[in-house]
């Protein structure tokens, strides 16, 4: 190992990622401003809705981030001839990218970490909504109604006791109810509810059960695709080889301008998340076998039709 070609990389690659989750996370932001600007929706709800954008914005950042920089890093590595000095004293272009390779692998492993704890959360949208749900409870302390965005529901404090408020159907049907405490079912597909109390809305039926398993809603999420096993596995290997081969590609085939590093570093990632619920959804070994041709390929095939003497002179500048 080169210490000076793997600190370069290193730093480009961090540099890379701290760029992307920059503007990843402030896009993800944006989506909560209405959750913080609302008085009723309380700091502990907002916080669980803000770990769960945070882990999918850094499953994404880390599988776009990494090969990009190590790609624009090679590449400059190629355009101040370090590269060519290398090669000619004798090192191979393999042994250039391995270098990318210790980097990636270092990185793969903390997105693996973050596609786990993601994969476990889309398995299991009952789980979040759960979280949301006991995060507002504690509105008899804050003395305030709670709100709960996606599940829909209030926490009132009703004689020193929180309950659940809410309305669900469309009128003339419409139902007004509330309960002491609800618990999801983790895909969704039932709800468990004590001490409810319904009434029509027109006042001609109510019902107070001690318990009751409600079926049937429309679930506002719906499980993802991959679970805890596939998924970070998948992204792992997508990270690794995508950053291993667009360097290789950068190494034997110089690239004349940043533009071309730049879509040879993105085409593993982008053609794995076109095609990521589609893989996800199969089995294991379809799974990574349809990941590693995608991370290999794309980068391979998008080089060489850069390397067309049309293509090349327009991303450089030419004509």
């Amino acid at each position: 190992m080169l210490p000076h070609l793997l600190r370069r990389l290193t730093v480009s690659a961090i540099t890379a990622l701290a760029a992307a989750l920059s503007v990843g996370l402030v896009a993800a932001g944006v989506r909560v401003l209405p959750w913080i600007a609302s008085p009723s929706v309380p700091a502990p709800v907002i916080l669980v809705f803000v770990r769960v954008l945070a882990l999918a914005t850094a499953e994404v950042c880390l599988l776009l981030a990494v090969p990009i920089g190590l790609a624009l890093e090679t590449w400059r590595l190629t355009a101040d001839h370090s590269v060519r000095t290398l090669l000619s004293i004798g090192v191979r272009p393999w042994t250039l990218a391995a270098h990318s390779a210790a980097v990636a692998a270092a990185l793969a492993l903390v997105s693996a970490g973050v596609s786990s704890s993601w994969g476990t959360e889309l398995q299991a949208p009952g789980t979040l909504s759960n979280r949301l749900l006991q995060a507002g409870r504690d509105v008899c302390a804050s003395r305030q109604p709670a709100s709960v965005p996606m599940v829909g529901v209030t926490w009132l404090c009703v004689a020193g006791r929180a309950r659940l408020l809410g309305v669900t159907g469309h009128p003339p049907s419409q139902v007004a109810w509330s309960a002491s405490n609800a618990s999801f079912a983790s895909d969704l597909s039932s709800a468990s509810v004590w001490e409810l109390r319904a009434a029509l809305r027109s006042g001609k039926a109510q019902l107070r059960v001690e318990r009751a398993n409600v079926t049937g809603f429309a679930p506002w999420l719906a499980p993802g695709a991959g679970n805890r096993v596939s998924r970070p596995l998948v992204f792992a290997i997508v990270l690794l080889l995508s950053s291993v081969v667009a360097s290789w590609c950068l190494v034997r085939w110089p690239a004349r301008s940043r533009l071309v590093a730049f879509v040879v570093g993105t085409a593993g990632p982008v053609g794995f998340l076109l095609l990521a619920q589609r893989l996800l959804a199969s089995s294991l070994l379809s799974c990574i076998g349809g990941a590693i041709a995608v991370a290999v390929l794309l980068p391979v095939t998008t080089r060489l039709v850069f390397r067309s003497p049309g293509l090349s002179a327009r991303a450089a500048g030419g004509s």
